[in-house]
């Protein structure tokens, strides 16, 4: 539903559940779609990718009732053809009923294996904390990606988790 992005080959969906009971939340995101044939993956150049955000934070603070927020924000993603490295940041926020709120910045890098469409990594040294990536090509030459996120630790004021997916598609060389 995103015409400026317009993706044809990537789709994302979410899942929620409130356990009634023991007051747990469970919150899953997923990407799925079309992958980029083996065969037909880059093997040269840099490309970089416009792409949106999706996901949701639960945040505990140490005095209150915890806060299920949308994630929304900024994103950067490049990947090296040649060398397989993937480069992620992110600048969260969620958003809340009074507003938007700064979540934190996430600064990842991950690697695409010699003859693969998938890739991992995590964020590292100067994130606002720790988690893990993951993502697929999709499409003709990598045409569009999807990259699913977790991310835990003291953030927001509080513990915190927070998952979501980044989709996006490949920038045309001008």
């Amino acid at each position: 539903t995103d015409p400026p992005l317009a993706l044809t080959r990537t789709r994302y969906a979410g899942w929620w559940r409130g356990d009634s009971t023991a007051g747990a939340k469970r919150i899953t995101y997923g990407v799925f779609g079309y992958p980029t044939l083996l065969s037909d993956m880059p093997t040269t150049g840099t490309a970089t990718y416009t792409v949106r955000i999706a996901g949701r934070s639960i945040v505990s603070p140490a005095a209150g009732a915890t806060a299920v927020d949308k994630l929304g924000g900024t994103a950067t993603l490049s990947i090296n053809y040649a060398t397989g490295l993937v480069t992620l940041t992110m600048n969260l926020q969620r958003v809340t009923s009074g507003g938007n709120v700064t979540y934190g910045t996430f600064t990842g890098t991950g690697a695409i294996p010699v003859g693969s469409n998938q890739f991992t990594g995590s964020f590292g040294p100067g994130s606002t904390a720790g988690g893990t990536f993951q993502g697929l090509a999709y499409g003709s030459q990598a045409g569009e990606i999807g990259i699913s996120f977790a991310i835990s630790g003291a953030v927001a004021a509080g513990d915190s988790r927070a998952v979501g997916v980044v989709v996006g598609k490949k920038n045309v060389a001008s």
